[in-house]
């Protein structure tokens, strides 16, 4: 995928607080199908942060990310960092800057990707801790999960109708 269908991708996910209708799923009762979703600012505890993302943040980190948060690939030629604690994504987030590339395996070239890592940590929050019923509560109200979600709108056209797992 191309830096800048990531780009729409990670906004698509991250434009928080935000919720998704059902007309963006398509089917099911309104009510029932919104979800709630934060950005980076949020999940990072700033000063104009929703303080509900930042305290699931905190309390339910490791039950979501087990093995911690990882972006990137480890494969030849491609760059990872995982991110082991509800702290270490607090003091990192938000990350500004020009969409990049992660330049190697630290924190630094984590960095070096800009705001399309901060927008990509703030969708992998998202989804997680949907997917555990931390916010949004898609598994107590049997709300499409997020992940199932399909990208309609503001998104690149290449991305459109595909699912935000996919």
């Amino acid at each position: 995928m191309n830096r800048s269908l990531l780009t729409s991708l990670g906004l698509a996910l991250a434009l928080g607080p935000t919720t998704l209708a059902a007309d963006e799923v398509g089917k099911g009762d309104a009510k029932k199908n919104h979800l709630v979703t934060f950005n980076m600012e949020d999940w990072g505890g700033g000063p104009d942060a929703k303080e509900n993302a930042h305290k699931t943040l905190k309390k339910r980190f490791d039950e979501a990310f087990p093995r911690g948060l990882r972006i990137g690939k480890d494969k030849k030629g491609l760059h990872s960092f995982r991110l082991e604690s509800a702290e270490e994504v607090r003091k990192l987030l938000p990350v500004r800057g020009e969409p990049g590339v992660m330049t190697d395996s630290s924190k630094e070239g984590l960095k070096a990707a800009g705001g399309l890592a901060g927008q990509l940590i703030a969708a992998k929050l998202n989804v997680a801790f949907d997917e555990i019923g931390a916010i949004g509560s898609t598994k107590a109200n049997g709300a499409t999960p997020l992940s199932e979600r399909l990208l309609k709108r503001k998104v690149a056209k290449k991305l459109k109708g595909m699912t935000v797992a996919e």
